[in-house]
């Protein structure tokens, strides 16, 4: 007789916005160049490292499937489509990282639906995504570290550059760097438990840093990166680049090392 699942056992995971562990990105499984790291609090959160170098680049993933109706929290955050894998993928450095979002990759106690939705770029998000660069930097043997972010992923990136003294160049990808503009512009919640990255723009004045943006990006338009520079200093190094028909899709991105010559000829020297 096929046995139904305990009611008792459905209302903690209800409660708990949690779902069960998560394997991998299936392109990272049996990939003996890419090793695992994690931080399990203030919230759990994994991360994946090749090489070794003094400049370490980290890809921090986007929102992931924050919900699975428009109103509905998704049960796990852990995106279908790892985004910010495509793009380190590409990235032939001597020193990559691909870090996950808390509770992405197997959600687990304390996490909670809101780490993913109202709260994503919250305090103690933050915290473990800041716990999560210190361990891939460690291992890395490395000096400085490159954030890029792609989506909500820029949004933090953003927020812990401004938080960190040993971030040699900030890059986002269809960055959600205005929070506030982003839910106006979508008429949905406000992310009423997260810091927002336009407010932390001010102490990023010497920061190095590319905002990308997509021509043909509905979710988030380049409106969104040219709120979060207007915020930042008047001599702050930042440049703002619209890739035609570029939606919000990683795959039509090009390397982010390679994306143009102007990327190799204004950002890169810039770097320490």
């Amino acid at each position: 007789m096929r046995r139904s699942v305990p009611l008792l056992l459905v209302a903690l995971l209800l409660l708990s916005g949690c779902a069960p562990g998560r394997r991998a990105p299936a392109a990272l499984e049996n990939r003996a160049d890419w090793r695992e790291l994690s931080v399990d609090r203030p919230l759990p959160a994994r991360a994946w490292l090749r090489g070794r170098a003094d400049v370490l680049w980290i890809y921090v993933e986007g929102d992931g499937n924050a919900y699975s109706m428009r109103t509905r929290p998704s049960l796990d955050p852990t995106p279908h489509t790892p985004a910010a894998l495509i793009l380190a993928l590409k990235d032939d450095s001597p020193a990559v990282a691909y870090a996950g979002r808390p509770c992405q990759y197997g959600p687990d106690e304390p996490c909670v639906a809101a780490d993913w939705t109202t709260g994503r770029f919250s305090e103690r998000v933050l915290a473990a995504e800041n716990g999560l660069v210190d361990r891939l930097k460690t291992a890395a043997g490395a000096r400085k570290v490159v954030l890029v972010g792609f989506s909500g992923g820029g949004a933090v990136a953003a927020l812990l550059a401004a938080r960190r003294s040993d971030v040699a160049g900030l890059v986002t990808v269809c960055g959600v760097l205005d929070h506030e503009l982003w839910t106006r512009l979508h008429g949905v919640t406000p992310l009423s438990g997260s810091l927002n990255p336009a407010d932390a723009a001010p102490r990023l004045g010497g920061v190095p840093q590319v905002h990308f943006s997509g021509g043909e990006d509905r979710i988030a338009p380049p409106e969104l990166a040219a709120s979060f520079a207007r915020r930042l200093p008047p001599d702050a190094p930042c440049t703002l680049i619209t890739v035609p028909g570029l939606a919000h899709d990683p795959h039509g991105c090009p390397p982010i090392r390679g994306f143009s010559e102007r990327l190799n000829d204004e950002f890169l020297p810039a770097f320490p």
